[in-house]
Protein backbone atom coordinates (compact mmCIF):
# COMPACT_ATOMS: atom_id res chain seq x y z
CA UNK A 1 0.00 0.00 0.00
CA UNK A 2 1.62 3.38 -0.95
CA UNK A 3 2.00 6.25 1.78
CA UNK A 4 -1.02 7.89 -0.09
CA UNK A 5 -3.60 5.23 0.13
CA UNK A 6 -2.24 4.09 3.97
CA UNK A 7 -3.24 8.22 4.96
CA UNK A 8 -6.53 7.94 3.15
CA UNK A 9 -7.28 5.37 5.35
CA UNK A 10 -6.08 6.56 8.63
CA UNK A 11 -8.11 9.41 7.62
CA UNK A 12 -10.99 7.57 7.01
CA UNK A 13 -10.63 5.70 10.46
CA UNK A 14 -10.14 8.94 12.16
CA UNK A 15 -13.63 9.98 10.55
CA UNK A 16 -15.38 7.40 11.15
CA UNK A 17 -13.97 7.69 14.53
CA UNK A 18 -15.34 11.34 15.45
CA UNK A 19 -18.68 9.78 13.64
CA UNK A 20 -19.26 7.63 16.43
CA UNK A 21 -18.61 10.14 19.13
CA UNK A 22 -14.77 8.97 19.88
CA UNK A 23 -11.73 11.38 19.85
CA UNK A 24 -13.96 14.09 20.96
CA UNK A 25 -12.15 14.58 24.36
CA UNK A 26 -8.24 14.23 26.04
CA UNK A 27 -9.25 10.51 27.22
CA UNK A 28 -10.40 8.86 24.40
CA UNK A 29 -7.25 10.45 21.88
CA UNK A 30 -5.14 9.67 24.52
CA UNK A 31 -5.97 5.61 24.53
CA UNK A 32 -6.10 5.69 20.73
CA UNK A 33 -3.29 7.96 19.47
CA UNK A 34 -1.32 5.28 18.81
CA UNK A 35 -4.26 3.15 16.65
CA UNK A 36 -4.37 6.34 13.95
CA UNK A 37 -0.57 6.22 13.66
CA UNK A 38 0.81 4.39 10.25
CA UNK A 39 2.53 1.94 12.44
CA UNK A 40 2.32 -1.81 12.49
CA UNK A 41 -0.99 -3.04 14.09
CA UNK A 42 0.45 -5.39 17.00
CA UNK A 43 2.72 -2.70 17.94
CA UNK A 44 -0.24 -0.27 18.13
CA UNK A 45 -2.15 -2.42 20.23
CA UNK A 46 0.49 -3.46 22.78
CA UNK A 47 0.73 0.32 23.17
CA UNK A 48 -3.15 0.45 23.63
CA UNK A 49 -2.61 -2.02 26.45
CA UNK A 50 0.07 -0.54 27.90
CA UNK A 51 -1.56 2.69 28.28
CA UNK A 52 -4.87 0.65 29.82
CA UNK A 53 -2.83 -1.10 31.88
CA UNK A 54 -1.44 2.19 33.56
CA UNK A 55 -4.86 4.11 33.97
CA UNK A 56 -6.77 0.62 35.03
CA UNK A 57 -3.69 0.21 37.31
CA UNK A 58 -3.68 3.37 38.83
CA UNK A 59 -7.20 3.46 39.56
CA UNK A 60 -8.40 0.22 40.67
CA UNK A 61 -4.88 -0.26 42.86
CA UNK A 62 -6.01 2.99 44.65
CA UNK A 63 -9.43 2.02 44.96
CA UNK A 64 -8.48 -1.57 46.59
CA UNK A 65 -5.36 -0.10 48.57
CA UNK A 66 -7.97 2.37 50.06
CA UNK A 67 -10.45 -0.47 50.72
CA UNK A 68 -8.25 -2.90 52.29
CA UNK A 69 -6.93 0.06 54.48
CA UNK A 70 -10.34 0.70 55.72
CA UNK A 71 -11.25 -3.37 56.29
CA UNK A 72 -8.15 -4.06 58.07
CA UNK A 73 -8.58 -0.51 60.21
CA UNK A 74 -5.55 0.59 59.41
CA UNK A 75 -6.91 3.82 57.83
CA UNK A 76 -7.56 5.71 61.23
CA UNK A 77 -4.34 3.94 62.87
CA UNK A 78 -1.74 3.93 60.21
CA UNK A 79 -2.98 6.12 56.97
CA UNK A 80 0.67 6.36 55.74
CA UNK A 81 0.54 2.66 54.90
CA UNK A 82 -1.45 3.57 51.86
CA UNK A 83 1.13 4.46 49.64
CA UNK A 84 3.35 1.34 50.26
CA UNK A 85 0.14 -0.37 49.83
CA UNK A 86 -0.78 0.93 47.06
CA UNK A 87 2.42 0.82 45.01
CA UNK A 88 2.77 -3.05 46.15
CA UNK A 89 -0.79 -3.34 44.40
CA UNK A 90 0.32 -1.34 41.33
CA UNK A 91 2.39 -3.87 39.03
CA UNK A 92 -0.12 -7.05 39.56
CA UNK A 93 -3.19 -5.17 38.75
CA UNK A 94 -1.62 -3.25 35.70
CA UNK A 95 -0.16 -6.44 34.30
CA UNK A 96 -4.13 -8.06 35.33
CA UNK A 97 -5.85 -4.84 33.41
CA UNK A 98 -3.33 -5.11 30.12
CA UNK A 99 -3.47 -8.58 29.95
CA UNK A 100 -7.17 -8.43 29.85
CA UNK A 101 -7.69 -5.92 27.43
CA UNK A 102 -5.31 -7.66 24.99
CA UNK A 103 -7.33 -11.26 25.97
CA UNK A 104 -10.34 -9.15 24.87
CA UNK A 105 -8.89 -7.64 21.94
CA UNK A 106 -7.77 -10.77 20.66
CA UNK A 107 -10.98 -12.24 20.88
CA UNK A 108 -12.50 -9.53 18.89
CA UNK A 109 -10.40 -9.59 16.13
CA UNK A 110 -10.71 -12.89 15.80
CA UNK A 111 -14.76 -12.90 15.94
CA UNK A 112 -13.92 -10.31 13.20
CA UNK A 113 -11.22 -12.50 11.29
CA UNK A 114 -14.26 -15.26 10.98
CA UNK A 115 -17.24 -13.65 10.89
CA UNK A 116 -16.64 -10.07 9.53
CA UNK A 117 -19.39 -7.39 10.37
CA UNK A 118 -20.43 -4.14 9.38
CA UNK A 119 -21.76 -3.04 12.23
CA UNK A 120 -18.47 -2.95 15.03
CA UNK A 121 -20.12 -1.42 17.79
CA UNK A 122 -23.01 -4.52 18.30
CA UNK A 123 -20.22 -6.91 18.37
CA UNK A 124 -18.32 -4.64 20.37
CA UNK A 125 -20.79 -4.11 23.26
CA UNK A 126 -21.82 -8.31 23.23
CA UNK A 127 -18.20 -8.68 23.66
CA UNK A 128 -17.83 -5.90 26.67
CA UNK A 129 -20.89 -7.56 27.76
CA UNK A 130 -19.80 -11.09 27.86
CA UNK A 131 -16.63 -9.94 29.60
CA UNK A 132 -18.64 -8.09 32.40
CA UNK A 133 -20.66 -10.90 33.08
CA UNK A 134 -17.79 -13.33 32.99
CA UNK A 135 -15.63 -10.98 35.46
CA UNK A 136 -18.90 -10.56 37.55
CA UNK A 137 -19.79 -14.48 37.87
CA UNK A 138 -15.61 -15.33 39.01
CA UNK A 139 -16.24 -12.58 41.82
CA UNK A 140 -19.88 -14.17 42.41
CA UNK A 141 -18.19 -17.54 43.14
CA UNK A 142 -17.73 -18.53 46.40
CA UNK A 143 -13.99 -18.93 47.30
CA UNK A 144 -14.27 -20.28 51.04
CA UNK A 145 -12.51 -23.35 49.75
CA UNK A 146 -9.21 -21.43 48.95
CA UNK A 147 -9.15 -19.13 51.91
CA UNK A 148 -7.81 -20.40 54.58
CA UNK A 149 -7.70 -19.05 58.32
CA UNK A 150 -4.05 -17.72 59.22
CA UNK A 151 -2.18 -19.86 61.53
CA UNK A 152 -2.38 -19.14 65.50
CA UNK A 153 0.52 -16.56 66.75
CA UNK A 154 2.86 -18.08 69.15
CA UNK A 155 2.35 -17.40 72.36
CA UNK A 156 4.41 -14.76 74.27
CA UNK A 157 7.67 -15.74 75.67
CA UNK A 158 7.12 -15.20 79.61
CA UNK A 159 9.10 -12.62 80.80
Amino acid sequence: MTDDGQRRDIDDVRGELRRLGYLSDRFDRFLLQDALRPRPSGRAMLFAAGRVAVLAGLVVAAVLALVLAAVNGNLTTTPFDLLPLFLHLLPPVALASGAAFLALAALLLAVLRFYPVRRIETLSLVTSALAAAALGALLAAPHHHTLRPPPPLPPPPAA
